[in-house]
């Protein structure tokens, strides 16, 4: 209902705890929205050892965990935020892909890799 001064005015008081309990909801669950997850994948191109992390809350301890699963000289080659990645090897390189899910991003990585290629890791984080 319009007021004279033209602003909109509730109808019965009786809806104001339902309005300010809408409210509350929303403002809890923004922050859960802006929840970012990481996951990395670190190999070593010499031997193919890999190494992964998932669902770390900062990209810089997740980095650090997929080293640390990585037996040495090992390079990070992909890094994630609240979606999936993979990592494939053919004969010349590694490839990486990221996807909405697992499936996607395996499929991309194949797709990226041309000739005959094998799947060395996948994560998802988020």
């Amino acid at each position: 209902m319009l007021t004279a001064k033209g602003e909109v005015a509730l109808r019965s008081p009786r809806r104001m705890p339902l309005v300010l309990g809408l409210v509350a909801l929303l403002a809890l669950a923004a922050p859960a929205a802006a929840k970012a997850d990481y996951g990395a994948i670190a190999v070593n191109p010499s031997t193919g050892a890999s190494g992964v992390s998932f669902n770390y809350r900062k990209k810089g301890p997740a980095l650090r965990r997929a080293h640390r699963e990585c037996p040495s000289r090992c390079r990070i080659a992909i890094w994630v935020r609240n979606q999936c990645g993979a990592l494939v090897v053919n004969r010349v390189r590694y490839v990486p892909a990221t996807g909405r899910t697992k499936k996607r991003a395996i499929r991309n990585a194949h797709r990226r890799a041309p000739g005959r290629d094998r799947l060395v890791a996948w994560t998802c984080s988020g």
